[in-house]
């Protein structure tokens, strides 16, 4: 029995990072764009964003 561990898709930032690089990186492994707004609700309910997400 052979078993392989593939990449993971994980990211970490550091305190303080912009949005535009949350949002480059979630877009650079292939999320759709209501997994990124997902992405970014959890992180806003979560308080690790302090942001008003609008959708227009």
């Amino acid at each position: 029995m052979e078993i392989t561990e593939e990449d993971s898709r994980m990211f970490y930032f550091a305190p303080g990072v912009n949005l535009q690089d949350i949002v480059t990186a979630v877009n650079e492994v292939g999320a759709a764009p209501g997994d990124l707004m997902a992405i970014l609700e959890a992180l806003r309910q979560a308080g690790a964003l302090r942001a008003e997400l609008v959708v227009i």
